[in-house]
């Protein structure tokens, strides 16, 4: 027994003069660590996972049940969406046309989970849904994990018309009651339950990660009075934070981003699309608006997507793009070149009074986008990755390359490459209440990795060259995630 004893212990310290540890679980040996928190990359780095979360960070070599080699490799946090709609119809699909074609739309439900993980988006936060949705997409064995911000519209306004009005109000779990409506509010409906305080309290005890609220100028097809009050906006701030919920809030509009400022949200989703004055430039208004959002450090969503991606439709090379097939299964890429799969691109251009229309309005919203990311970026704001997926039901905003494409517009708009990669990681983490388990590579956290053939503080193409998605701890080869396979 002596004897055995003494062997235990000579093995142990020779196992520490050689550096050399001998431990179980997913071990990611000799790999360049880039972590949002690190002033400059961990090289020669060894990362063990187990049961999920990484267990040991460090340069001390460590053994594991299964190892990756990550010699000339660069590891990352998984990437963070913070702003897609996962219950929309497929995109490029009008409506009646997922009924008339149901096995394109089986495919792509298939497919958009596997397409996110393929893009690196390991983590994403559904803007408008329910428990009960985001818990079905859980459900599924390969996918990200979803979030959901529980969305609080005024019930009677945009852009809630479409559903009839004796089904709208039972439909909609979290709309706020608008005093101002209260002729139009059903018997039925017990006010008191749609209050900011009681919406609020409905949403945290839901699971929700965050609170939304619309600003749209409306008009006469979206009811009367479709935005909420600033008291009412003022109401969801003070209830969110009262429950550390971030509050989130929709506009595009210069007046829309002054309530949400004024009434303390924490992210604002869109960019000013009316900010350019006669001159072309930025009217003092909102020069003067951005610069106090960028001192407040008020979380920004660019979503320029939602431009770009309805641009797409005019655009030939963008469906022969290679990336776009990693994302769409086949036979529905090869529908959206049919007269079926152009109905929306049809019907887009003539609500818009034609193609040079809709051109000459989307080269207005250009010129606004770019010279407000411009005076953001100068001010040091707080920019927050989303993508908006999908902004429509334009083929131009397809689940996962819509973020990658997202990432191209920022860097061409003036973001650093580091300031994107904060975006994508910790910022989005920290924003949404997330940074105990996203956003680092540090022990702890939940094991969401990126393993990448070149370093995104470098280069933008790095976010091409995953090689392997590794998703609470479980590594997966990226080119199993493609569409592709689907043929």
């Amino acid at each position: 027994m002596k004897r055995l004893a003494l062997l235990a212990v000579a093995v142990w310290f020779f196992s520490l003069d050689a550096g050399l540890t001998q431990s179980a679980g997913l071990v990611i040996r000799n790999v360049t660590l880039i972590s949002p928190e690190r002033s400059s990359p961990l090289e020669h780095a060894y990362v063990r996972i187990a049961n999920g979360r990484i267990v040991d960070v460090g340069e001390r070599q460590v053994r594991g049940d299964e190892e990756i080699d990550g010699d000339e490799r660069f590891l990352v946090p998984g990437l963070i969406d913070s702003h897609v709609h996962l219950e929309q119809p497929t995109p490029g699909m009008v409506f009646g046309q997922e009924a008339a074609f149901p096995a394109l739309a089986a495919a792509a439900r298939t497919q958009e989970p596997r397409s996110y993980l393929f893009f690196g988006f390991t983590t994403l936060i559904d803007l408008n849904a329910t428990a009960d949705k985001i818990a079905k997409w859980n459900k599924s064995v390969v996918r990200p994990d979803a979030l959901f911000c529980g969305a609080a519209p005024v019930a009677n306004g945009f852009p809630m018309t479409f559903i009839p009005e004796q089904f709208r109000f039972k439909a909609l779990r979290y709309f706020l009651y608008d005093p101002r409506q209260r002729d139009r509010i059903p018997d039925y409906v017990n006010v008191a339950e749609h209050t900011p305080e009681a919406v609020v309290g409905r949403m945290a005890s839901d699971g929700a990660s965050c609170v939304k609220a619309h600003y749209e100028p409306g008009g006469p097809a979206s009811g009367p009075l479709p935005t909420p009050t600033p008291e009412m906006f003022e109401g969801l701030v003070a209830a969110g934070r009262a429950r550390r919920l971030p509050v989130v809030i929709h506009s595009n509009t210069k007046a829309g981003q002054r309530m949400a400022v004024d009434a303390g949200a924490d992210v604002i989703t869109h960019t000013i699309a009316d900010g350019v004055g006669p001159d072309g430039q930025l009217t003092p208004d909102v020069s003067a608006l951005l610069a106090e959002m960028a001192v407040r450090k008020v979380g920004v969503q660019p979503t320029l997507r939602a431009l770009h991606g309805a641009l797409a439709l005019l655009d030939p090379a963008y469906l022969k793009d290679p990336r776009v097939a990693d994302a769409v299964p086949p036979a529905l890429l090869d529908w959206f070149s049919t007269n079926d799969g152009g109905q929306f691109r049809d019907s887009t251009l003539k609500s818009a009074g034609g193609e040079a229309a809709f051109r000459a309005r989307m080269a207005a919203g250009e010129r606004s986008y770019s010279l407000v990311l411009a005076r953001l970026i100068a001010g040091d704001a707080r920019f927050l990755f989303g993508s908006d997926s999908p902004a429509t039901a334009s083929y131009g905003n397809l689940p996962g390359i819509n973020g990658r494409l997202e990432m191209e517009h920022w860097v061409a708009t003036g973001v650093s490459l580091r300031r994107l990669f904060r975006a994508l990681t910790i910022d989005n983490a920290q924003a949404f209440g997330l940074e105990k388990e996203l956003g680092t590579v540090e022990a702890g956290k939940r094991a969401h990795l990126l393993l990448l053939r070149a370093n995104p503080l470098v280069s933008l193409e790095a976010y091409d060259a995953i090689e392997t998605v590794i998703h609470a701890g479980r590594p997966i080869e990226r080119r199993a995630l493609s569409a592709r396979r689907q043929r």
